[in-house]
């Protein structure tokens, strides 16, 4: 592939629709790689440096990436369901239509990330970091967010039901619409500039105490969203 210095992507090695299941790639540079419609399921690419790499469509269930960099890179639509991303930095990436479920991205970095739509349900963001991440139309269905800090995000329209929000950081939040039924805030943060579902927005503010000017925090003991008919 001829580098292209126009392309956000691409202009390293090509390995579009080839299959690499199982291959080792860690600790490999491959920055501006295309890999797009490629498989690397089960692949190891712990360590590797793909950023502004392509990988959209690309079949990476299964594989290890924990620790690579992600930075700026493409993943649209790729299927990723139990992909190992811990400490993973995937800022600035596009994850639009990506298929998470399952993943592992404890403390991975997804700061002003494109996850407009992505499948996220059952994942572990533990310590994760999304600010100012796009998650509209997400699914993070029974995810596990705890101490994830999404300040600035847009969840707006997301799924997030009986997902675990324990201590996480909702300042500037924008939750609007958002699905929020049995998903558990105990000792989540939020402040003024953070838009909740209006269906669920008295709920929330009526079990949280001001813990300092401006800044509002979930009590434990009215936590978890009420399983029954929203207030309207």
């Amino acid at each position: 592939m001829e580098d292209n210095p126009t392309s956000p992507y691409g202009g390293g090695a090509d390995y579009a629709g080839v299959d690499l299941a199982g291959a080792d790639f860690a600790g490999v540079d491959l920055a501006r790689a295309n890999f797009v419609f490629a498989n690397l399921a089960g692949a190891t690419l712990a360590g590797a440096n793909l950023a502004r790499a392509d990988l959209a469509y690309a079949d990476v269930a299964y594989a290890d990436l924990a620790h690579v960099d992600l930075t700026g890179a493409n993943l649209a639509g790729a299927a990723l369901a139990y992909v190992n991303l811990t400490d993973a930095t995937v800022d600035r990436a596009n994850l639009a239509e990506a298929r998470l479920a399952n993943a592992q991205l404890p403390g991975a970095s997804l700061n002003r990330a494109d996850l407009r739509g992505a499948n996220l349900g059952y994942a572990n963001l533990t310590n994760a970091v999304l600010v100012d991440a796009n998650l509209v139309g997400a699914y993070l269905a029974r995810a596990h967010l705890a101490h994830a800090d999404l300040r600035g995000a847009v969840l707006a329209g997301a799924n997030i039901s009986s997902a675990v929000l324990t201590s996480a950081n909702f300042i500037a939040t924008n939750l609007a619409d958002a699905l929020l039924l049995g998903a558990n805030f105990a000792g989540a943060r939020w402040d003024s500039d953070t838009i909740w579902p209006a269906r669920w927005a008295d709920q929330i503010r009526r079990g949280s105490r001001e813990r300092e000017p401006g800044v509002f925090e979930v009590t434990a003991e009215h936590g978890a969203v009420v399983a029954g008919p929203p207030s309207s």
